[in-house]
């Protein structure tokens, strides 16, 4: 059986632990207005005033992976009801959860007694549209677990406390980015993103690399950000780097012994290839082109004249 292989020349990636990382970033350094960590609302539900606060005490963490069936079925969606009741099939698009180790509540109507609770394990369920070159998240469902609450509270935590989730959860998730790369040197095609064994990767071919984009086969590395480079990329940066200032030029000139006038130039552009990775090699080389001249002087054709094996003797000494 051949062995399968990918075709790209630059591939950028993710793994579910650092995607979690740059959630962790935004809850350490929120925005000062609108914290989608932490903060108090005020609403109106069925035509009261009411309000909701919430902390999110540690950061969340990503799962990149869709929930079991038994997860999402339980799940609610935006209107309240559970997948289960609405019929709500669990998407085979490419998903990923946020989960909350401790959501910290307190909703209520205004002038009424405030409920107050702690959930554990909050999960938010979304959608990953990976189109092009973008990492578009739709939220679909959220689990929480609602065993103790009463009928009454059910139907206010539904109502006030669930959108909210929804709402917060999807602010939380628009720093999901892949690493930006500065090559306005060289020329890609697009960039797709996919989803590959836990990982967001990005990847794309240079135009001058005329075959489909393929990842099919990928290893996925282990480090949580991860840049993977062909060897024709790394060809096309090296002969960049290298031709950058010009060509090689070098010219000199001078006399021999009061004899003969000399000069020469050397012009060449040097362009490089990689040789290996382990160890690191880098094959340089330049196609040269060599002008040089040589004339007698007034002292140098009296001495060719007088005696030419010693004005030859001379010059080479």
């Amino acid at each position: 059986m051949g062995r399968i292989m990918s075709n790209f020349d630059i591939l950028v990636g993710l793994s579910q632990e650092g995607v979690s990382n740059l959630v962790a970033q935004y809850h350490a350094s929120p925005p000062e207005n609108d914290n989608p960590f932490k903060g108090r609302m005020e609403l109106e539900i069925l035509g009261q005033p009411a309000v909701i606060e919430w902390g999110v005490i540690s950061s969340p963490e990503i799962i990149l992976a869709r929930p079991d069936c038994d997860v999402w079925l339980a799940a609610q969606g935006w209107d309240g009801l559970t997948n289960e009741e609405a019929n709500r099939h669990c998407p085979k698009l490419p998903m990923l959860q946020l989960k909350f180790p401790q959501l910290d509540l307190l909703w209520g109507l205004l002038g009424a007694d405030l409920s107050s609770g702690t959930s554990k394990d909050v999960i938010a369920h979304a959608i990953l549209n990976l189109k092009g070159s973008t990492v578009g998240v739709e939220l679909v469902a959220v689990t929480v677990d609602q065993s103790e609450f009463g009928e009454i509270d059910k139907q206010i935590f539904n109502l006030l406390v669930l959108p909210t989730i929804f709402k917060k959860a999807e602010e939380i998730l628009t720093v999901i980015h892949l690493p930006e790369l500065n090559l306005d040197e060289l020329s890609f095609n697009p960039l797709q993103i996919s989803q590959v064994d836990r990982c967001l990767v990005g990847a794309a071919t240079l135009k001058s690399n005329f075959s489909p984009l393929d990842i099919t086969g990928l290893t996925v590395p282990s480090d949580s950000v991860f840049i993977l480079l062909s060897d024709n990329l790394v060809n096309a940066a090296l002969s960049i780097a290298f031709t950058a200032n010009g060509p090689f030029i070098k010219e000199d000139s001078g006399q021999h012994h009061g004899l003969a006038n000399w000069k020469y130039k050397a012009e060449g552009l040097p362009s490089a290839r990689l040789g290996s990775v382990e160890p690191l090699t880098i094959h340089a080389e330049a196609n040269m082109n060599l002008e040089a001249s040589m004339s007698l002087t007034a002292a140098g054709i009296a001495l060719l004249v007088v005696s030419p094996l010693g004005c030859v003797i001379s010059l080479f000494v």
